[in-house]
């Protein structure tokens, strides 16, 4: 990991810092100049950024702004070249990116952008081919409980990684399904996970983090004995604040439990399962396993006999697509009426009539509790089966 301290004070220049802000532990993914103020369409997170006073807006107010949006986008710092001497940083400004800890330097005049981006870029580069053994790390921990392993060990060596008596945590992150993302939008994703979890590795939260990026997902593991992954708060890491919560909408995330390394396999399938019942549980992004135990120990319990528990309990209900997913909604939102009625775009009397009918072909009712929770098991049974791609063997009936 590159961390800017270790750039900003090269021995063929020093930058100049412009604010009091502790910048020994904040890691850098990339170096690019910023040409443009039109910050959402290209920052990923993870920038130093090189700018010149050219670019910068002169009023206090829209400077103060933009420093503000540079440090939610996650940026990581950002160097000026001052080439109008009547430039002048208010004092504001230096105020606001203290108290919101974000690093700014001067550029001399001597130096040029590359100068500075040379040296940085081959760092930068050095780090990705060491990303690029992360990611095979993780991807032979998926398929391999061996870590004595020797290939694993002496892979492991290069980037000084220990395995041994170690234990992680996995989770999962997917667009939704009416997302369509571009490889620069999951780009951006990771880069922003990336930072918080090189975060909490400076601050020995834990010992290490692996990754592996797919076509539209990624998963992360998080490596420290047991005893740190408990002290953890996953979702305090995925929403590392109150108000940030609108940057996870368009994704889902799912949390294992922690697991021995050995059983990595296992941690990335129960972040899946996560995600795999999101829709069930409830309208949270961020999901971990906790929430998710009953649901598997259902899946044991039935095994192979699943489909018929389904068929048994809902009789015709099980091929009818609107009512299961009326009764999908209904239970995701607690049983309420009106919320219930507003997700599915129906009258409320057509709800009532739904719920009836669901009670007359049934025989159960949803008055009586023994009765009720059959009814959401069965639901959640058939949640899991359409999750895991089965196709049931009788026809769904359109029938409303």
């Amino acid at each position: 990991m590159i961390v800017l301290k270790k750039l900003v004070e090269q021995p063929t220049w020093k930058l100049e810092s412009m604010n009091a802000v502790d910048y020994s532990k904040i890691p850098i993914l990339t170096i690019t100049v910023m040409e443009s103020l039109n910050l959402n369409s290209w920052i990923r997170g993870g920038e130093f950024l090189l700018t010149s006073t050219f670019t910068l807006p002169n009023e206090e107010e829209l400077l103060n702004s933009l420093i503000s949006d540079l440090k939610a986008l996650r940026v990581s710092a950002l160097a000026i070249k001052v080439v109008d001497e009547q430039f002048n940083i208010p004092q504001s400004v230096i105020e606001n990116s203290e108290k919101i800890q974000f690093p700014i330097f001067f550029i001399p005049k001597k130096l040029t952008y590359l100068d500075i981006m040379g040296p940085i870029n081959s760092q930068i580069f050095y780090e990705h081919e060491i990303n690029v053994l992360k990611e095979r790390i993780f991807s032979y921990l998926m398929l391999n409980e061996n870590i004595n392993d020797t290939v694993l060990q002496n892979t492991t060596k290069i980037i000084n990684l220990n395995l041994m008596d170690k234990h992680v945590t996995a989770f999962s992150i997917f667009p939704y399904k009416e997302s369509s993302y571009s490889v620069k939008e999951i780009d951006k994703i990771f880069n922003k996970f990336y930072v918080q979890c090189s975060d909490l590795q400076q601050k020995k939260a834990i010992d290490a983090f692996l990754f592996l990026r797919k076509i539209n997902s990624i998963d992360f593991l998080l490596i420290s004995s047991e005893e740190k992954l408990k002290g953890i708060n996953v979702h305090q890491l995925l929403y590392d604040a109150e108000g940030r919560k609108r940057e996870y909408e368009n994704y889902k995330i799912g949390v294992s439990s922690i697991k021995p390394i050995s059983k990595t396999n296992l941690a990335v399938e129960e972040s899946i399962l996560c995600i795999q019942l999101n829709e069930m549980i409830g309208d949270s992004n961020a999901i971990d396993f906790e929430q998710v135990k009953l649901y598997k120990l259902i899946c044991e319990i039935y095994g192979s006999e699943l489909e018929n528990f389904l068929k048994d309990t809902l009789k015709s209900v099980f091929h009818n697509e609107n009512l299961m997913r009326t009764l999908q909604v209904y239970f995701q939102k607690n049983e309420k009426l009106k919320e219930t009625s507003q997700e599915l775009f129906l009258h409320i009397n057509t709800l009532h009539y739904r719920l009836n009918k669901i009670e007359m072909e049934t025989g159960l009712r949803f008055s009586k509790m023994s009765e009720k929770v059959k009814l959401y098991l069965a639901t959640v049974s058939y949640w899991i089966l359409k999750t895991k791609g089965m196709r049931f063997s009788d026809e769904l009936s359109n029938d409303k």
